[in-house]
């Protein structure tokens, strides 16, 4: 059973749920059918439980939390993602860069929504980079 199994609403051209630390919502102009926002639900539940910093069970913060790094095993989607990420990186020289989420917990912005900075001894050079990390 799907975490939104909640947000099931028939006949609806509007889906509001959480996901990724914020509300999303899916207008159409077309109603949902129950079957259709189960299915959508369900896809973003499987997101989240890979990408998502917000959840304590996702394999992204098993990685921020593993101490000596490792091997991880992402589902077979996961390649055209670090594709576009790799190209956007790319062309933007850096300033695209998914690993970003460290910076925004020291900012406050983590899965408590402490919104209060954290003193942090690392310095930017020592901080994940997406072309370093991709590459290892």
């Amino acid at each position: 059973m799907s975490p939104y199994e909640d947000l099931l609403s028939p006949g609806r051209g509007t889906l509001t749920f959480g996901a990724t630390g914020t509300r999303w919502e899916i207008n159409t102009r077309q109603p949902l059918t129950s079957q259709l926002q189960r299915q959508l639900l369900e896809r973003v539940d499987q997101f989240e439980a890979t990408y998502s910093r917000f959840r304590p069970d996702s394999l992204v913060t098993q990685m921020a939390e593993a101490e000596h790094g490792g091997r991880f095993s992402f589902p077979d989607d996961a390649r055209p993602l670090f594709e576009l990420y790799d190209h956007l990186h790319q062309v933007t020289h850096g300033a695209v860069d998914p690993l970003v989420g460290r910076d925004l917990e020291q900012l406050g912005y983590d899965r408590h929504y402490r919104l209060t900075p954290v003193s942090s001894e690392s310095q930017p050079e020592d901080r994940p980079c997406w072309t370093r990390e991709r590459r290892s």
